[in-house]
């Protein structure tokens, strides 16, 4: 589709992050297409919740823009304040790639089994317009 149409998709999702999470709430573009959410006092449950809400706000975006469709996966970690931010975004993206790999368009809780690598885990493939991929924190 395009690096146009690329910028308007992540125009469109940007718009769609900054209307559904709350004041106090982080959103920052952490790469390409990757994202960071932070929602301080919030549970994992919670913030599945949110990511839910986001994920049917885009799909009211799209219904209504000029850029193809695409759809958002999500990775969430939880964190009681004493995690170091670089284990708790690889703890995220652990739960990202299950997410895409489970045919995206989801939202995964991180389990205690992402917190260490598999051996064997690579991510889920190129990523395109399609899928804006989410790390949830």
């Amino acid at each position: 589709f395009g690096h146009d149409a690329g910028d308007r998709a992540l125009r469109t999702f940007a718009r769609v992050l900054q209307t559904s999470v709350r004041p106090g709430d982080f959103v920052a573009r952490y790469g390409g297409e990757e994202f960071v959410v932070v929602l301080p006092d919030s549970t994992a449950a919670g913030a599945s919740n949110v990511l839910a809400r986001v994920q049917e706000a885009l799909a009211r975006a799209l219904s209504q823009g000029d850029h193809p469709t695409f759809t958002v996966s999500f990775g969430v970690t939880a964190s009681d304040g004493h995690g170091e931010l670089v284990n708790l975004l690889s703890t995220a993206d652990r739960a990202l790639l299950k997410a895409k790999k489970a045919g995206r368009n989801r939202v995964v809780i991180a389990s205690d089994n992402d917190a260490e690598p598999e051996a064997d885990e690579q991510p889920a493939g190129p990523e395109s317009i399609h899928d804006i991929a989410i790390t949830g924190v």
